[in-house]
């Protein structure tokens, strides 16, 4: 059961949403219909919902076939997404502009995915469910696995990774701007309920990844020069000394 204060409006574009997308992608949970076919009632000034019970752990940060299979289903999600042809949900605005934009999650991150027998079976939680960037959806992913909070990064090889399975021509450095423009949006809407350690692990993710143009751009050729070194790893079949 799910009980919040939120727009009616807004709730019902989001099960709208959610009830399109169902039918299209297995590991979407749809909420619960009423006798009459409502899916959410008012209480006390409250919407309240209910949803099946999906019998399943969250998934795991930095684990490549959680993270690989996590990218493969939200391919899967943003391929149905463009079938939609609603519109923006009342009360919202796209992060960010110039990108492919379609319905997106929101939220996607391991909490939110629910892995059973090492399978996805549950995508939770589409509060945040709105019009957007699908690249910056897929940003946000890439960021949720493959992030290292002691360094305030992350890891550009589960990165590729994530980006080949969810069949993305983009480098991950490709996607930084769009991380930072996640985590800023984080600090700013969530950042009063957020705990002090979890506060500065945004800032100090933000001052890192942003960092000067010159620092992007060393990055930048530091990540390219180290897939030309793997890709001629693997050509040769043994390991280059620079990767030792």
């Amino acid at each position: 059961m799910r009980v919040e204060r939120a727009p009616t409006e807004s709730v019902a574009w989001e099960h709208e949403l959610v009830n399109f997308l169902a039918p299209r992608v297995d590991e979407v949970v749809a909420p619960i219909r009423a006798a009459d076919d409502a899916t959410f009632v008012l209480w006390q000034q409250r919407v309240v919902s209910v949803w099946p019970y999906v019998d399943g752990a969250p998934a795991r940060r930095r684990h490549e076939p959680h993270a690989v299979a996590a990218a493969e289903l939200l391919a899967r999600l943003h391929e149905a997404c463009r079938e939609w042809d609603g519109v923006q949900r009342p009360g919202w605005d796209a992060t960010v502009a110039g990108h492919p934009v379609g319905p997106i999650h929101g939220d996607f991150y391991r909490g939110n995915l629910l892995v059973r027998r090492g399978r996805i079976v549950g995508l939770l939680d589409w509060e945040e469910a709105h019009v957007d960037s699908l690249d910056y959806e897929l940003a946000n992913a890439v960021w949720q696995f493959a992030v290292s909070k002691r360094e305030h990064d992350f890891d550009r090889r589960l990165a590729r990774a994530m980006i080949e399975a969810y069949g993305s021509d983009l480098h991950p450095d490709d996607l930084v701007p769009l991380i930072v423009a996640r985590l800023r949006y984080e600090r700013d809407v969530w950042g009063a309920e957020s705990d002090e350690t979890y506060q500065r692990h945004l800032r100090r993710s933000i001052e890192k990844l942003d960092g000067s143009p010159l620092h992007r751009h060393l990055r930048l050729v530091v990540s390219h020069l180290e897939a030309r070194l793997l890709s001629r790893r693997n050509q040769a079949g043994g390991l280059s000394p620079l990767l030792r």
